[in-house]
């Protein structure tokens, strides 16, 4: 299953993009026009356009969170548009998008565009977001589009833009651990002092959602983690002192162990 994220037509203001200065809706599907007309006739392998998230499977109703990235090379901004929708090139709207103030972005017509300018750092701008799944099961598609532009104030056709391949999420009621792959954690060092760094062991990286859950069964500590070589992001020594299971999955994949913090 994938997502699809669908990148809006983005015209970025400040100087960089001109003809919608706050995004364009409707331009998110693989078979629209997309930001042609206004910054060149097609599509650009030269902006690329991917998508970011913990996890791809989600329970309905539940929130995920995604962050698109635009990158060029050279152009010093972009802008993006995302749509999820019930077919990979479809129009109809799915769940529920929603933006945080102050990132740039807004919600319209159902759809995520940018809402004001933002400048690519190293190369890239990115650009996160949260969908609520629809109550009914299936398979929905974030569809996306990006716009780098070479900042000369004016709708260019040297601007460059791309789609996202489209991407598909799916929404199932969550299967309980007992249906799930479940396989033993072996963590080190343990027990855990001061402020050492937990590892889960070298095979563990990537987004992983990560639970300690305490002898009297209160979750202390229930995170999506990026996991590099099994190593934690950040320190869990300054919990209180005790016996810890702690639970590490990715979806599909279900690691359980036992750690003691000193």
């Amino acid at each position: 299953m994938r997502s699809v994220v669908s990148v809006l037509c983005l015209l970025l203001v400040s100087g960089f993009l001109h003809a919608e200065p706050t995004g364009y809706p409707g331009r998110t599907s693989t078979t629209s026009f997309g930001c042609g007309g206004c910054h060149g006739g097609s599509a650009s392998n030269r902006t690329t356009v991917t998508l970011e998230a913990s996890k791809m499977k989600l329970a309905p109703g539940e929130v995920g969170t995604f962050t698109v990235v635009v990158a060029h090379a050279t152009y010093p901004g972009a802008g993006v548009g995302v749509a999820v929708r019930t077919s990979e090139t479809g129009a109809t709207n799915a769940g529920t998008l929603a933006v945080t103030a102050g990132t740039g972005l807004r919600v319209r017509n159902g759809e995520i565009t940018h809402s004001s300018a933002r400048q690519l750092t190293g190369g890239s701008v990115r650009f996160t977001f949260t969908w609520t799944a629809p109550t009914t099961p299936g398979t929905y598609y974030i569809q996306a589009i990006g716009n780098a532009v070479n900042g000369n104030g004016r709708d260019d056709g040297n601007d460059n833009w791309a789609f996202m391949q489209p991407q598909a999420i799916t929404v199932e009621p969550s299967t309980s651990v007992d249906e799930e792959a479940t396989l033993p954690l072996a963590v080190f060092p343990n027990p855990l002092r001061g402020d050492a760094s937990l590892y889960l062991g070298a095979d563990i990286s990537g987004m992983m959602r990560v639970q300690l859950v305490s002898t009297a069964g209160t979750v202390v500590v229930d995170e999506d983690m990026n996991v590099e070589r099994g190593q934690l992001p950040r320190s869990l020594a300054t919990l209180p002192r005790g016996v810890y299971a702690i639970i590490a999955s990715n979806g599909t994949l279900v690691r359980r162990g036992r750690v003691v913090i000193e």
